[in-house]
């Protein structure tokens, strides 16, 4: 009988565990996002190092218009955000330079 119990307890366990969601991904803060994004944005030479500024942690379910430069000067919109795996996704829009 205890036995047989036991059994029922880990199989409710293992299903729950199989059906739980993964918990959300930590923020990435400013600073953290800008060094991986100038890190993603750079080339090999000094003149296609980027310079990334972000205003906010970057969060889960938002945009975040951060800012690229290279060494040309003209800032670029970088739009940043979180993926539900903690990665960091970004794209340049169309048109790329920011007024």
């Amino acid at each position: 009988m205890g036995a047989g119990a036991l059994a029922v307890a880990v199989a409710v366990v293992l299903v729950a565990e199989r059906d739980a969601q993964p918990s959300p991904p930590a923020p990435v803060p400013a600073l953290e996002a800008e060094r991986r994004l100038e890190l993603r944005y750079s080339g090999s030479s000094d003149d296609e190092r980027a310079a990334v500024r972000c205003p906010r942690p970057i969060e889960l379910g938002r945009t975040i218009r951060c800012e690229l430069r290279y060494r040309d000067g003209i800032p670029r919109a970088l739009l940043v955000r979180l993926s539900p795996r903690g990665e960091l996704e970004a794209d340049v829009p169309y048109p790329a330079t920011l007024r």
